[in-house]
């Protein structure tokens, strides 16, 4: 003997609470939540958001130039633009990275000599 399937009323409401509130609690921003055990410096936030654009966007043939005190601060990306091991991309990078430090480091040494930024 078969069954048919029929849904009363109650069972088709609560199916139909289901589907419209799980994925809003899926989707809730649990990241925000502070766990006592490991809380999270506000003071981070901006290198932690710096090292994940390093990672997520950048491979080892990319070499970012940054700010030492302000990582959001990123100057100039040289590329390698070989497939190479990090040592050897590191040998073919070094002369452009000088390069471009030498340019930013005359940049801001005119800029504490006062020269204003339109004349540079």
């Amino acid at each position: 003997m078969r069954r048919s399937l029929v849904w009363g009323p109650v069972t088709a409401v609560v199916l139909c609470t289901l589907l419209l509130v799980l994925p809003r609690l899926a989707a809730a921003d649990v990241a925000r939540v502070q766990n006592p055990h490991f809380p999270e410096p506000v003071a981070l936030t901006p290198n932690v958001a710096f090292w994940k654009q390093v990672y997520t966007e950048h491979g080892v043939g990319d070499f970012v130039l940054h700010d030492r005190d302000n990582l959001g601060v990123i100057y100039d990306v040289v590329r390698v633009p070989e497939k190479a091991s990090q040592a050897r991309a590191e040998q073919l990078a070094k002369p452009e990275i000088e390069r471009v430090r030498g340019r930013y480091r005359d940049i801001l040494i005119q800029l504490a000599a006062g020269i204003s930024p339109d004349d540079l």
